[in-house]
C-alpha cells in the first residue's frame, strides 16, 4: 500500500536530493517511487538511518534524488509494451558482488531468520546444530530501483544486501502495483553478474546448501 502526502514530510533539501520522514500512520506502507516537491520531481534512492530526534515521532527516513531527466511524465500505455530501464551506476555496483538473488519481504526475512538462523549453530560442536542454519548479517541500507515499465506502468523494487555465511546475497521485493517477474529476472541476469541463481522463501534451504559449497 502506497503512502500519500499526509504520511510523510520533507525536512531537508540539498542541491540534488531531499530528506523525507514518514509518520507512524505510514507504517507498513511502501515509500512512493516518486515525490514531487516545489515543482521538481524526486525519485526514491535509499532508506536512511533514523536520527535520535526522529525516533518516537516517525517510522522511517529516506533519501530521494532529483530526477535529472526533468519532470516525470507518464508515457502512453500501449498494451504489452515492455521496456527495461538502465540503472544508475551506483545500483550496478551494488548488484555486482552478489552471489545469489533472494526474493523476500521484511516479514519473510524475519520468518527465515527465526526458522533457520536464530539460536541455531552452523557448527556441529556448538549448540543446536542444523545443517540449513546460516550465519545471518543484515545490511539495512539499500536502494529503490525502477526495473522498467510494462504497458506504461512502473515496475519498481526494493533491494538490499544480506550476508549469509559471509556471502553477499541480494534480497529484493516488489513495491509497485505492477510486477513483471520475467523483466525482473532478466534485470538481475544482466546486472547481478556473479549470481548463480534466484531463490525465494520456500527455497531458502537450497540457497544455504549451495552457499556451503562455495
Amino acid at each position: 500500500m502506497k503512502m500519500v502526502d499526509a504520511d510523510y514530510k520533507v525536512y531537508g533539501v540539498g542541491t540534488s536530493d531531499i530528506s523525507v520522514v514518514a509518520y507512524f500512520s505510514g507504517a507498513q506502507k511502501d515509500w512512493p517511487p516518486y515525490i514531487e516537491y516545489r515543482e521538481s520531481l524526486y525519485r526514491f534512492n535509499s532508506n536512511e538511518v533514523m536520527q535520535p530526534w526522529m525516533i518516537g515521532d516517525y517510522s522511517g527516513h529516506a533519501k530521494y534524488l532529483l530526477c535529472t531527466e526533468g519532470r516525470h511524465k507518464e508515457p502512453e500505455k500501449p498494451n504489452g509494451l515492455r521496456v527495461m530501464s538502465t540503472p544508475h551506476k551506483s545500483t550496478v555496483e551494488f548488484l555486482k558482488p552478489c552471489v545469489a538473488v533472494l526474493e523476500a519481504n521484511r516479514n519473510e526475512q524475519s520468518w527465515l531468520y527465526k526458522k533457520n538462523c536464530e539460536n541455531l549453530s552452523v557448527n556441529k560442536e556448538d549448540g543446536e546444530y542444523n545443517y540449513y542454519a546460516a550465519e545471518w548479517k543484515e545490511n539495512l541500507s539499500g536502494y529503490g530501483v525502477e526495473v522498467g515499465r510494462f504497458g506504461g506502468e512502473v515496475v519498481f523494487i526494493s533491494i538490499q544486501h544480506l550476508y549469509l555465511n559471509n556471502h553477499p546475497v541480494l534480497v529484493w521485493h516488489a513495491t509497485s502495483k505492477v510486477v513483471d517477474y520475467g523483466m525482473i529476472d532478466g534485470f538481475f541476469k544482466k546486472y547481478a553478474v556473479k549470481s548463480f541463481g534466484s531463490y525465494d522463501a520456500s527455497s531458502f534451504s537450497n540457497l544455504v546448501s549451495k552457499l556451503r559449497s562455495l
